[in-house]
């Protein structure tokens, strides 16, 4: 069986390994990696951010593993989010989230992207979502 990876960004972090149910269930079903960016623009949805794959900002976040890809229908609970694949036009006035494929260092990685409107949020302009709670890098 193939590998699969995630790049995450937001609260999926190590960082926030024990901030609930979801992030812990992760952190026992996936396996980090390394640290990672893709270009994009990061925005404050809510205490969470919001990944847009446009833009040029390096946004910050972690690559791992999916060692149970059972792990990703529970994600998609937690994200509201829609895979990719069964994504059609309308469906960002219902999902928060849609769950696509980019690619870095050459392995196609699984990520979050919001799909909603962005005009009205805070962006967090450096990409990072780890330094903007916590202060971290």
């Amino acid at each position: 069986m193939n590998k699969e990876y995630i790049f995450v960004y937001g609260s999926l972090q190590r960082a926030f390994k024990d901030k609930n149910e979801y992030t812990r269930l992760f952190h026992q079903k996936c396996t980090w990696l390394y640290d990672a960016k893709v270009k994009g623009s990061l925005y404050w949805v809510d205490w969470y951010p919001g990944l847009v794959l446009t833009g040029d900002t390096d946004v910050l976040g972690e690559v791992y593993t999916i060692d149970h890809p059972d792990i990703m229908v529970a994600l998609d609970a937690y994200e509201n989010a829609i895979a990719y694949s069964d994504w059609k036009e309308g469906d960002e006035s219902v999902y928060d989230y849609r769950r696509t494929i980019i690619t870095l260092d050459n392995q196609s990685i699984w990520v979050y992207e919001y799909m909603k409107e962005v005009s009205q949020l805070q962006p967090i302009p450096d990409g990072n979502y780890r330094k903007a709670v916590y202060g971290l890098e």
